[in-house]
């Protein structure tokens, strides 16, 4: 049987039970990449950024570090 109203997949649960934002990746990420990304994304929110300034700002850094799209697309 399928409820409608029960949370299908990891971040959707999140969000159901209260979560303001989910940050997820949609494929397998380079761990060093990752590092620098979650690294910077953290700081950013630590400094009070929003979630979406911070990533943006996480995402800035690791494209400074990584020039092929594939680190951090």
């Amino acid at each position: 049987l399928d409820f409608p109203e029960e949370p299908h997949g990891l971040a959707r649960a999140f969000l159901a039970r209260g979560a303001s934002a989910v940050v997820a990746a949609q494929w397998p990420l380079d761990d060093e990449a990752a590092c620098v990304t979650i690294e910077s994304f953290a700081n950013a929110l630590a400094e009070g950024e929003s979630v979406r300034t911070s990533l943006a700002r996480a995402r800035g850094r690791c494209r400074s570090q990584f020039a092929h799209p594939y680190f951090w697309g």
